[in-house]
């Protein structure tokens, strides 16, 4: 599957620069080392190689050794050759970081033909990151090797319409450890078309992340969209069996999907390092699960063949809170039984299926372990989560038989967002720690008061908690009847008391006798509010019309230095030229409101 003068090329470099096949072949080492901008020096540092065509890309990828990196342009690569790393501890990674901005693509996931596979790491140690992959008939990315490859990092990638598996894991030999897979993105946005003949199923072979024979890999922040077959059932989007142990799968959100996490399967597990059982040891928390309602095939959570396993504090939720099994736990009769399987603090909403040989899996005796168990859609209601339809299982404020309701466990001390877990008066149920915002408690001017100054107008918001000033504007001043919005123009700082918001106008930049509407901006994290303020000049005492008695107003305060509403005209000290404000607009009065 490699061309056999790129890896003598390869060799070549590897041992003195020196080919094999006489002079031309030397001349196109060094020709492709020059324009890929790498330099080897004996004993020296690791390599940086940089690419900017899939030419460049394999041929760098063929002749690196342990330790260099591959730096890819922003571009799309059209992979017309195979990508079958076999030299180990190689980075591969976007020049950019932005995974959107190098795309590798092959022909299509449903067009069998060129290149099958997008990425095989067939070695120790390669890292693969700030990418995407996509359209592909097989597998996305393969996990693989002879032995099977260990240390394997796969971060910050993107995978789109893989025929098989966006994230593929086997070996003929050996099991893989420690092996990192973080924030994956795997989507499928075309549809899965049957594929007849097909020797496992020919309708539904397609899923998420498949791996088999494995040791401590972690799966965290990864993300499966979508990914079904042509009967809208699938594989799972995360499925690891037949030799699992000490898997941590964390963080991660499935939407949608034919199915969702499955920890071994029915088949039975057949010759593993870990046999009778699929799994064992291992930790599920922390997840969303959305399921579709489109199959009798769809299942949630499957357990099958466990021992050891905990699952914490996940939120899963189906549309059809009747589904026969949106949690399946399966054993059988010379397979291993399930074991120390703990389940605690989830919120399911959906039926569970027993099909162990010892039974207990009761929709009761799950709940008095703990868990939220809803079988019927009076409980867990849609209105629990930020937008359960569309896989936002965040809780709101809705939620009070989650909200507080968790004992604290130990292996839980964040939630699905990495927010420290408790918050309030104990932990959560689910995935999410709900944190309530800040609400606005006072301000100043209060609602519908007036802003009196000439200049550097003041206005003070405070919430009931500690607010972080955003990066930008934290607040949207619009003209209530229409116009530009102004925040643009003020000066943002938080008061040492942390709670309070202070806004000062930089200059003049109200216009006179206008009303503004006030409004958190969308980097400000706070509950909505809306305040409804109107620029009075001269309106001292805040009475909403400009009086004689806005000069005793001025006249209390002579001398003293201030920002606020008596410093008429925003000098910062209260003077009789302020006097001179209150004198040129006595009877103005607040207009109506548009």
């Amino acid at each position: 599957m490699m061309a056999s003068n790129v890896l003598e090329l390869g060799r070549a470099m590897r041992s003195g620069h020196r080919a094999v096949r006489g002079p031309s072949t030397c001349l196109a080492a060094w020709t492709v080392t020059a324009a890929l901008l790498w330099v080897t020096v004996p004993g020296a540092a690791a390599g940086v190689w940089n690419v900017s065509t899939f030419g460049e890309l394999r041929t760098a990828a063929f002749t690196a050794i342990p330790g260099d990196e591959i730096v890819i342009a922003a571009g799309s690569y059209h992979v017309t050759n195979s990508l079958y790393i076999t030299t180990p501890d190689l980075t591969f990674r976007g020049a950019t970081g932005n995974r959107d901005d190098v795309v590798l693509y092959g022909n299509g996931m449903n067009v069998e033909s060129g290149v099958l596979e997008g990425f095989w790491a067939a070695a120790s140690g390669i890292r693969l990151e700030n990418l995407t992959i996509r359209d592909f008939w097989h597998h996305g990315i393969h996990i693989c090797g002879t032995p099977y490859a260990d240390n394997v990092v796969v971060s910050n990638v993107k995978t789109v319409n893989c025929g098989e598996r966006h994230v593929k894991g086997s070996s003929g030999s050996g099991v893989s450890d420690n092996v990192l897979i973080e924030d994956l993105w795997m989507e499928q946005t075309e549809a899965y078309l049957r594929r007849p003949g097909h020797s496992v199923d020919e309708y539904n072979y397609i899923g998420g992340i498949d791996a088999m024979h494995l040791n401590g890999w972690t799966i965290r922040r990864c993300t499966a969209a979508n990914i079904m077959g042509a009967a809208a059932s699938s594989r799972a989007g995360f499925f690891l069996w037949n030799g699992v142990s000490d898997l941590v799968l964390e963080q991660s959100t499935v939407i949608r999907c034919g199915h969702a996490i499955s920890i071994g399967n029915p088949s039975g597990p057949s010759g593993s390092h870990v046999d009778p059982w699929h799994a064992v040891g291992g930790m599920i928390r922390n997840n969303f699960i959305l399921r579709a309602n489109l199959s009798i095939d769809n299942w949630a959570l499957e357990l099958d063949n466990t021992k050891d396993f905990k699952v914490y504090n996940n939120t899963i939720y189906s549309e059809d809170a009747t589904y026969f099994r949106t949690l399946q736990i399966y054993d059988a009769v010379g397979e291993g039984l399930t074991t120390n399987l703990d389940i605690q603090q989830n919120i399911l909403r959906g039926r569970i299926l027993d099909l162990t040989v010892d039974g207990g899996w009761t929709i009761e005796a799950v709940q008095a372990m703990g868990n939220i168990v809803d079988g019927n859609g009076s409980q867990v209601l849609a209105e629990w989560f930020v937008d359960a339809a569309n896989g936002d299982l965040h809780l709101t404020d809705l939620a009070t038989d989650a909200i507080d309701q968790a004992e604290t466990l130990a292996d839980v001390t964040e939630d699905i967002d990495g927010d420290a877990r408790p918050v309030g008066l104990g932990p959560d149920l689910g995935a999410d720690e709900y944190l309530a915002l800040p609400g606005l408690v006072s301000s100043e001017p209060p609602a519908d008061g007036t802003l009196p100054k000439t200049q550097n107008n003041v206005i003070l918001l405070t919430f009931s908690a500690a607010i972080p000033l955003p990066a930008g504007p934290a607040l949207e001043i619009v003209p209530v009847g229409g116009g530009a919005d102004q925040s643009g123009s003020f000066d943002y700082s938080v008061e040492p008391d942390g709670v309070t918001l202070q806004a000062v106008e930089q200059g003049t930049v109200l216009a006179g006798q206008t009303w503004y509407q006030v409004t958190p901006a969308s980097g400000l994290a706070v509950q909505p509010f809306v305040l409804d303020l109107c620029t009075l000049i001269g309106d001292c005492n805040g009475s909403g019309r400009v009086t004689p008695a806005d000069y005793s107003c001025v006249k209390g305060s002579l001398g003293v230095y201030t920002e606020d509403r008596r410093d008429l005209n925003g000098s910062g000290r209260i003077t009789t030229a302020d006097y001179s404000v209150v004198k040129s607009h006595l009877g103005d009065r607040l207009p109506p409101k548009p």
